[in-house]
C-alpha cells in the first residue's frame, strides 16, 4: 500500500465533493484506512459531482461501520458500477445487507 492513512484518504473523500472532480477509480487497497474513510467515501459517493464508478478499499480496516457507510450510500448512487472490500472484517451479515442493496438498486 502506499500508506495514506486515514487521514489521507478523508482527504481524498472530501476532495471528491467538488464540483471540479473527474476522478472514476479509486484504488486504496492496504493504504492503512480505518472506517472514517469509508464514511467519508459514503458522503462524496452520496454527492451529484462524484464521478467514482469503481473504488477499491481492500484490505483495511473497514468493519461493519465502514461497510455498512458505503452500503447506504448505494441507495443514492448511481455512478459506482465496481466496489471491492476484501478482507476489511465485514461481517457474513453486513456483507449481505450490502449484497441487497446493491442488487436492489442495480449495481
Amino acid at each position: 500500500g502506499n500508506g495514506i492513512e486515514t487521514v489521507g484518504g478523508c482527504a481524498v473523500a472530501a476532495a471528491l465533493v467538488s464540483a471540479n472532480t473527474v476522478l472514476q477509480t479509486l484504488l486504496v487497497d492496504a493504504t492503512d484506512v480505518k472506517a472514517e474513510f469509508y464514511m467519508g467515501m459514503a458522503t462524496a459517493l452520496r454527492s451529484d459531482s462524484c464521478a467514482v464508478s469503481f473504488l477499491s478499499a481492500s484490505r483495511n480496516a473497514a468493519g461493519d461501520e465502514g461497510a455498512r457507510a458505503i452500503s447506504y450510500s448505494l441507495g443514492t448512487n448511481t455512478v459506482l458500477t465496481r466496489l471491492r472490500l476484501a478482507s476489511c472484517d465485514i461481517s457474513e451479515e453486513c456483507l449481505a445487507d450490502i449484497l441487497d442493496v446493491a442488487g436492489s438498486q442495480g449495481h
